[in-house]
């Protein structure tokens, strides 16, 4: 059995890799380019082209790792997030806060594992705004473990879900491969890292958002 889950993670890992560079991912991206090559914007060119490549690298640094340091995963982050401000046309703004007493270095998680949820915070929440205002808080704090929060001010879960039933086109299978994940390597290994998703309630009682909520062991080195 415990061949089996290894011989799983394996191949979850590699299609985690084909769908972080998946051909729509870089069809987007290669469209963007071409968006700042129409306003002759050289500089924007440069920088979108330099960031993309650096998070290329990154996907295959990581890949095939079966944990990677904190410090490396928020590094990825904040490399993805930035790609996807310039992609939007700066529509969105986006934080990462550690706790000062966690020790990037010296902690450990699943690589990527964060990646999708952020992911489905901008292309089900945020993107869905009608101004250029939306905002994506990804939180990581250690009180006896390590939980990581990921939130936006989007449209929430049900909403989304409505526009989602209705789209047509692509369909990212990111967080299936992510949930897959977190469950194989929950038995092979017997942790307990646990994935809770809440909407944001407003003082109206209305959704303004929505909160995921994954938690790991501290000591998965």
């Amino acid at each position: 059995e415990i061949n089996s889950l290894q011989k799983k993670m394996t191949e979850l890992e590699q299609m985690a890799l084909r769908v972080q560079m998946n051909p729509h991912f870089i069809f987007n991206s290669l469209n963007s380019v071409q968006h700042f090559v129409m306003n002759k914007d050289v500089e924007g060119v440069n920088r979108y082209l330099g960031t993309f490549a650096h998070l290329v690298r990154q996907t295959l640094d990581n890949s095939g790792r079966e944990v990677i340091s904190l410090g490396e995963e928020v590094k990825y982050l904040e490399t993805y997030l930035a790609l996807e401000k310039m992609k939007s046309d700066n529509r969105f703004s986006y934080a990462i806060e550690v706790a000062d007493s966690i020790d990037v270095s010296a902690t450990f998680i699943p690589g990527m594992i964060l990646q999708p949820f952020v992911e489905n915070s901008i292309r089900h929440g945020v993107a869905y705004r009608q101004t250029n205002d939306g905002h994506i808080r990804v939180s990581i704090s250690k009180n006896g473990k390590l939980s990581c929060r990921i939130e936006d001010n989007g449209i929430g879960r049900a909403r989304a879900g409505e526009i989602k039933k209705s789209a047509q086109g692509y369909e990212s299978k990111g967080m299936a491969i992510t949930m897959n994940r977190i469950e194989t390597f929950n038995k092979l290994f017997g942790t307990e890292i646990a994935v809770r998703v809440e909407d944001i309630a407003g003082s109206s009682g209305n959704v303004e958002g929505t909160k995921v909520m994954v938690d790991f062991p501290v000591d998965m080195e």
